[in-house]
């Protein structure tokens, strides 16, 4: 979890997971983990959904948003141009948190976390489909 700079992002709640440009590639999101906070990792496309949310004084998004999970190595070094402060948690405390304080967190990682958690319940499940090789998502979750 990363917390970016308020002057970087429209979303007035700013705690979400690294943005990425990579589309379906794993390359956009191991960039950004390396330029980001120096870590590395494999990655595994698990889906893409669309996002959309409108901001009073800010604007508004409308975009199709990625979705990857993998396992880090190393200790993150944050880049302090790119990132505000991250947070590293067990996938039951985000359920906790997610649920008592829903507005430090933004829109797409609400969205996205809840579609996770449905398809993988636990966070076990998620790094034993990366390990086995076989496919991350079920069938039909990369539609948007």
């Amino acid at each position: 979890m990363k917390t970016s700079f308020a002057s970087r992002t429209r979303t007035p709640a700013a705690k979400g997971l690294l943005c990425s440009d990579g589309g379906n590639s794993v390359r956009g999101p191991r960039d950004r983990l390396r330029e980001e906070l120096a870590l590395e990792a494999q990655v595994r496309f698990l889906f893409k959904f669309r996002y959309h949310a409108r901001y009073d004084a800010a604007g508004a998004e409308h975009e199709i948003c990625h979705v990857y999970a993998g396992a880090l190595t190393g200790r993150a070094a944050v880049n302090p141009n790119e990132v505000a402060a991250t947070t590293l948690m067990a996938a039951s405390a985000l359920d906790r948190d997610l649920a008592d304080r829903p507005e430090v967190y933004t829109p797409w990682l609400r969205l996205a976390w809840t579609r996770v958690r449905e398809i993988w319940p636990t966070a076990h499940e998620i790094i034993g489909s990366l390990s086995t090789g076989s496919s991350a998502a079920p069938a039909g979750t990369g539609d948007v």
